[in-house]
């Protein structure tokens, strides 16, 4: 929803719950995307750029990675 320009008191208002529920919500999906982030780029040695360049090529090419190869 805050992809989609919903201010965090209307993603409230819409989820029935409290600014603290959601700012919690928000806190925890901010470590789970820091883990797999981590899981996924260790040992790569990669600045903050880098890694935000890379992430944007992912998503970019999202359609391409979920293509089904035939197999003959």
């Amino acid at each position: 929803m805050l992809v989609e320009r919903n201010s965090l008191r209307a993603i409230c208002r819409i989820n029935h719950c409290k600014l603290e529920t959601l700012l919690h919500w928000l806190e925890l999906a901010g470590q789970q995307a820091a883990a797999v982030s981590r899981h996924c780029i260790t040992g790569l040695h990669l600045a903050q750029a880098q890694i935000d360049e890379l992430w944007t090529f992912i998503k970019k090419n999202r359609n391409i990675s979920n293509r089904v190869i035939p197999t003959i």
